[in-house]
């Protein structure tokens, strides 16, 4: 179906910045203010040119306080931290789209990433790179993600056991624990189908599942030859 989406339109943009490290608030400038609320951002983070690119190396992680990425697009990472799909993305010079990067970043110690982090990266590609873009509204091909005739059958998460996002075993076999809608939704627009796919099934919470399928050539386009 078609569905009128947001897309971001690049504006200005540099080559990363990799010598400096993202301003840094203290605990005690940030308890002073206490009528605006800190912006989430990492304590510090490099960021350094792969010298052999190949995108079907890039993968991402997040462990305790720590965030790297390796083999990563400047565009990914856009995606990333405002949470569109590629096809969202207008604009840029070739080398947004080409040129590969390893970040390594360390967040403080109140960081929730699954909530914080698209506004740390948000941060970090405005102090690195100077990003700047507008937003336009546009007609676009999409999937919808809805709930079946029959109603959701899905397993909700236990609360007590931490969310560890998804796993994947390899293309066609992914397991997810924890895990929103939403961002599962997001998951499959950026890394499997060929278009974005819209959320539209008005569930709450985290869920607990594994799908298993056959890829067709339309899908994982993205991430290069599986």
């Amino acid at each position: 179906m078609r569905c009128t989406i947001t897309l971001l339109l690049l504006g200005l943009v540099s080559i990363p910045n990799m010598g400096q490290t993202p301003t840094l608030q203290t605990k005690a400038a940030t308890a002073a203010s206490t009528t605006t609320p800190a912006s989430p951002e990492f304590e510090a983070a490099t960021i350094k040119p792969v010298q052999n690119p190949d995108p079907n190396h890039m993968n991402d992680r997040e462990e305790g306080r720590r965030f790297t990425t390796h083999n990563t697009t400047l565009s990914n990472l856009i995606l990333m931290a405002y949470e569109v799909d590629r096809r969202q993305l207008v604009g840029g010079p070739a080398w947004v789209t080409a040129d590969e990067y390893d970040v390594d970043a360390v967040a403080g110690e109140d960081v929730n990433f699954r909530d914080d982090l698209p506004a740390m990266l948000q941060k970090l590609l405005a102090d690195r790179c100077q990003l700047a873009f507008h937003r336009e509204q546009r007609e676009q091909s999409v999937y919808v993600l809805t709930v079946a005739k029959g109603g959701p059958k899905l397993k909700a998460s236990d609360p007590n056991v931490p969310p560890n996002g998804a796993g994947c075993q390899h293309p066609g076999a992914r397991s997810f624990r924890g895990e929103p809608l939403a961002h599962f939704a997001r998951w499959m627009g950026f890394v499997v189908m060929d278009r974005p796919v819209v959320n539209k099934t008005n569930l709450t919470g985290t869920f607990d599942f594994t799908l298993t399928w056959t890829p067709d050539e339309s899908q994982f386009a993205g991430m290069g030859a599986i």
